[in-house]
C-alpha cells in the first residue's frame, strides 16, 4: 500500500527525504471545503485572495459534491515524498526504525487519496 510520508517538525516542508525508504511520486492534490458551491461562490470566495476569488467551478477539474455535503475538486498535482508498506509486518519494522508515527487515512475529505504517515520527530521539542 502506497502512503504519503512526513515529518512534524517539516513546516517548511523539508527537500531531503524523511526518511530511507521515500521516493517522490506526483499525487493528486484536492481542494475540500466543508459548505455547498453556492455559500463558497457567496461567501467564501469573496474572504479569499483580497477580496476576490474564482467561482468555484472556474478553477480545478472532478468538482463533486460529497455525501456528506462538502464540495471537492482536484487541484494542482505534486510531488511527495511516498513509501510503499506491503504487509502489516512492515509498519511494526518501520516504526522500531523511525520511532513514533501517526497513520492517517485517506478520506473523501481528505486533500490527498493516499493515506499519510507523519514520523514524529519533533515531540521533545527538538
Amino acid at each position: 500500500m502506497l502512503f504519503i510520508i512526513d515529518c512534524a517538525k517539516g513546516n517548511p516542508p523539508d527537500p531531503n527525504p524523511p526518511c530511507d525508504e521515500a521516493s517522490v511520486k506526483i499525487v493528486a492534490c484536492y481542494d475540500v471545503r466543508v459548505c455547498s458551491e453556492e455559500e463558497y461562490d457567496n461567501k467564501i470566495r469573496q474572504r479569499s485572495f483580497g477580496g476576490y476569488s474564482y467561482p468555484w467551478r472556474e478553477f480545478g477539474k472532478e468538482h463533486q459534491v460529497l455525501p456528506c455535503g462538502y464540495i471537492k475538486r482536484r487541484v494542482d498535482d505534486g510531488e511527495k515524498f511516498v513509501i510503499k508498506i506491503p504487509t502489516l509486518k512492515a509498519p511494526m519494522e518501520f516504526c522500531a526504525k523511525y520511532g513514533e508515527v501517526v497513520i492517517r487515512p485517506a478520506t473523501m475529505e481528505s486533500n490527498y487519496n493516499i493515506p499519510r504517515i507523519t514520523i514524529y520527530d519533533d515531540h521533545n521539542g527538538e
